[in-house]
């Protein structure tokens, strides 16, 4: 038992967790929001806001980032993991919660091998910086009576990690599978992406409502033109390669969404959900598929001088 343990994986860890708590955290919400028992600090949206961001999307970006780690670090992790999301339902000293949940996030950055700023490669660095920002976030939700407005700063910071991430993973792995296509050339882009992304985050924190529709309209039409070059008509005939691609329709649906929601033509709420359920919801699910596919197909590969009918 002991060996098995050494042996686990991130991904398998946490991948589902994930998914359990978003199939029990969906009801918990739904009796939360008829009038039933609430969390003192995370009450109603606050509670369903923080625990979508930081309970379920925090498992999967845990699992991405530890698919080749195993052992120890990946069970204490999974553990504290656990322990946050039971003492922030248990409603105890807003202290514990708050030192108990914000210390996963910076733990799965530190804690991961090899670290992510080994190599100084963009990507790395930048996931590190939006995930270290996310923690601060989260520090933030845990110290004001009303969390609404870092609840909104981190839905955004999410944003932003979706455009890194996506950036390198749909037209990667769309490559991969079509043998042609755009696949990582698109620098530009993504580095404007990346800039576009940083400013919104600080003008949303800031309330700078004509700013963040002008920084979400721009983001969204560069997210439009990446999409549409890393588009090819093979990505139809693999399921989960067109997951990666309409989860990404999603979050350029959402940021059009978020800057109509500044002149009032749509809502904020709704908005985010765009880019949160249908976005990251959708990445997510396409994302772990892929990878538990990639992993099971690598056991089942023979092993070499193994097997066969000699």
């Amino acid at each position: 038992m002991i060996a098995a343990a050494r042996e686990l994986r991130g991904y398998r860890l946490f991948f589902p967790l994930a998914l359990v708590f978003g199939a029990v955290a969906m009801p918990v919400w739904l009796v939360e929001y008829g009038g039933g028992p609430a969390s003192e600090h995370y009450a109603g949206p606050a509670w369903h806001a923080h625990e979508m961001i930081y309970g379920y999307l925090g498992a999967v970006i845990a699992g991405f980032l530890t698919v080749a780690d195993r052992g120890w670090r990946v069970i204490a992790l999974a553990i504290i993991w656990v322990i946050a999301r039971i003492f922030i339902l248990a409603d105890l000293p807003r202290i514990l919660v708050a030192v108990v949940d914000w210390s996963f996030l910076p733990l799965v950055i530190v804690l991961r091998r090899p670290p992510l700023w080994s190599g100084a490669k963009l990507l790395t660095l930048g996931i590190a910086a939006v995930v270290a920002m996310l923690a601060a976030i989260n520090a933030w939700a845990h110290l004001v009576p009303y969390p609404a407005m870092a609840m909104q700063t981190a839905a955004l910071g999410i944003l932003a990690l979706l455009v890194i991430v996506s950036g390198r993973l749909v037209p990667g792995h769309t490559r991969a599978a079509t043998r042609r296509g755009p696949g990582l050339t698109l620098v530009r882009s993504e580095r404007v992406s990346i800039v576009l992304a940083a400013m919104l985050i600080v003008a949303g924190a800031a309330g700078l409502a004509p700013l963040v529709a002008l920084l979400a309209g721009g983001l969204g039409i560069v997210q439009l033109y990446r999409l549409r070059h890393w588009w090819d008509r093979q990505v139809l005939d693999d399921p989960l390669l067109w997951g990666l691609h309409l989860g990404f329709t999603w979050v350029v649906l959402g940021l059009f969404g978020h800057a109509a929601a500044q002149f009032g033509w749509f809502t904020t709420a709704d908005a985010m959900h765009l880019f949160l359920v249908g976005g990251a919801g959708t990445l997510a699910l396409a994302i772990m598929m892929r990878l538990i596919r990639a992993q099971v197909g690598e056991a089942l590969v023979p092993h070499a001088g193994g097997g066969g009918d000699g």
